[in-house]
């Protein structure tokens, strides 16, 4: 759980410290989190005006694992990893909406 609720942090932190201009850009279309235990793999598509990658993130390394033009085909590139942890006894859970949010402290 620690993992998970600090890779959703640090995506947060990230996507709050740009613009809203540039948020879309960097702004996974699909994120995909995966646990087995206490080790934590995410899984996600990035799209540019280029067209898309799919990247898988072990370790704390990125690799890309596929390229296309068109989204549907990183997706796929997604969705086989994901079977493929699934298959091996993780557990994964699409991430691309869910949202943090926090009240203000106003001590800090």
């Amino acid at each position: 759980m620690r993992w998970g609720l600090m890779i959703l942090t640090m995506v947060t932190v990230f996507a709050t410290e740009t613009n809203a201009a540039t948020e879309k850009e960097i702004q996974p279309e699909k994120y995909i989190l995966c646990k087995n235990k206490s080790v934590v793999r995410t899984i996600r598509v990035e799209t540019s005006s280029e067209g898309c990658q799919a990247k898988y993130t072990k370790a704390g390394i990125d690799k890309i694992i596929g390229y296309g033009t068109q989204q549907e085909t990183c997706n796929r590139f997604v969705e086989n990893v994901k079977n493929n942890l699934e298959g091996a006894a993780w557990s994964c859970r699409a991430i691309s909406d869910s949202k943090i949010t926090a009240e203000a402290n106003s001590e800090e």
